[in-house]
């Protein structure tokens, strides 16, 4: 049990996002953490209120003055989100009794389906990929075969030679709260793999990060990002990293996988996730129809 009385807003918030990194959260993850609790921490301050005593009138208003300066409802869910959990560790530690954001809902934001490459788009890329054969061709070409294996985005770039399997090609990860995730990889994409290693090994980096500089610094964050949205641009414009794993779950849903089994290759926490690709290549194939149909 942790004492927080008297504590500052601030104090308690690094304190959670402390626990959180714990838990092994993404870099992501507790940058979101952050900006969300230090905003609603601010709030608070301004009414000279505390995090540990508010009840949820308070939260109303702090949702209305989010929403007042024309933040999308979007970006006011995931503040109350990050605000919900920060309650919750605050409810297990027995630092309050009640959770002011429990019950609590926002006005329902218009369904928005994640970006997802066609196949012909996906297939596309692969050519161009596989015309480039300097350093950085193999390896991009070795990210984006995992990419399209369904692994999240921060799992392939901060993937370390320990957690890939090359001999039963899948590569191993620890999830959050330390869950153990599997993800095989197709032939291709063991081909790959097996040709930038080779590369980065002759330049002596035979442990830490698998995708690496040409000096063997691990890829940033930005860098990554970067090296997708370029790679993409000429076939998705705006595509990122994240938009592989739509991708490989709606040609799943095409190729007329069970949601059942892409909800286990993907690991979505929750089915209703998995029926969103499957919704997604239902309409890819009305449009097909669409478009080939004398009907249309």
């Amino acid at each position: 049990m942790m004492s927080l009385i008297g504590k500052t807003n601030k104090t308690i918030a690094q304190e959670f996002i402390r626990y959180q990194k714990y838990m092994r959260r993404s870099i992501r993850t507790l940058d979101c953490y952050r900006s969300d609790l230090n905003i609603f921490s601010a709030y608070l301050d301004g009414r000279k209120l505390s995090i540990l005593s508010i009840d949820q009138p308070v939260i109303d208003k702090y949702v209305k003055a989010s929403l007042g300066k024309g933040n999308k409802i979007r970006s006011v869910m995931r503040h109350l989100a990050s605000m919900r959990s920060m309650y919750t560790w605050l409810i297990k530690e027995k630092c309050i009794l009640h959770n002011p954001t429990t019950g609590y809902l926002l006005p329902k934001a218009p369904k928005r389906f994640p970006i997802a490459f066609t196949e012909c788009e996906i297939k596309q890329l692969f050519i161009n990929l596989e015309k480039n054969s300097s350093y950085e061709g193999i390896r991009n070409l070795a990210i984006v075969e995992l990419l399209y294996s369904g692994p999240r985005s921060g799992n392939v770039r901060d993937l370390q030679v320990k957690e890939l399997n090359m001999e039963d090609r899948y590569i191993k990860i620890i999830a959050k709260g330390n869950e153990e995730q599997i993800y095989p990889f197709p032939n291709k994409a063991h081909k790959s793999l097996e040709l930038w290693l080779k590369i980065r090994k002759g330049n002596g980096m035979s442990k830490g990060r698998v995708f690496t500089t040409r000096r063997g610094m691990a890829l940033s964050d930005s860098e990554f990002l970067n090296t997708i949205k370029n790679v993409c641009h000429k076939i998705k414009p705006g595509a990122t990293p994240r938009n592989f794993r739509a991708t490989i779950a709606t040609h799943l849903a095409s190729a007329g996988a069970d949601g059942m089994d892409i909800n286990h290759i993907l690991h979505h926490k929750s089915m209703d996730t998995t029926l969103i690709y499957i919704e997604m290549s239902a309409r890819q194939t009305a449009n097909v129809i669409d478009r080939l149909s004398i009907r249309s």
